[in-house]
């Protein structure tokens, strides 16, 4: 639980840090002016309520909030909030699911085709930190396993 946590935090820091050194201006595009998105204020609302639902203990009243926010963010196309309000879903899924690996890695299978450069290496990275995640803790199936029945190579449990 920890270690989600810290891969969490690493990934906002990451998501960051991408956003403060976007595309570098050449002469010719002088006038290039950053997209800016609408209801700023509200994504820091919402946030507000996830913090506060968390501290509270509500994992599932937070994943409300998230998937509002992540409706909102596709809404309005804002890359950045949708890859966040991600990773928190996956996070509460966690708390809440048995199986969360397994829709975790199908959500960012299908975030990645639809994002571009840098949030799609971002989620490059939280998968293969899922698939490692995953394996670790379910090592002893793999290395008592003699043959894999029905493979399927979608399925991160094959």
């Amino acid at each position: 639980m920890k270690s989600t946590n810290y891969i969490l935090v690493a990934i906002i820091l990451l998501l960051a840090s991408c956003s403060m050194f976007g595309k570098k201006k050449n002469k010719e595009e002088t006038n290039y002016q950053p997209k800016e998105y609408p209801v700023v204020d509200n994504y820091e609302a919402l946030w507000k309520q996830v913090q506060e639902h968390e501290s509270n203990g509500l994992p599932k009243s937070a994943l409300k909030v998230v998937e509002e926010i992540y409706a909102l963010a596709n809404k309005e196309k804002n890359v950045n909030q949708i890859v966040k309000s991600s990773m928190y879903k996956i996070k509460y899924s966690h708390t809440l699911e048995e199986e969360s690996y397994v829709t975790a890695v199908y959500q960012m299978d299908s975030m990645i085709t639809t994002t571009e450069a840098p949030q799609k290496q971002i989620l490059h990275s939280v998968l293969a930190e899922l698939y490692w995640s995953y394996y670790t803790r379910n090592r002893w199936k793999f290395n008592n396993r003699t043959e894999t029945v029905n493979f399927e190579k979608q399925d991160i449990r094959t």
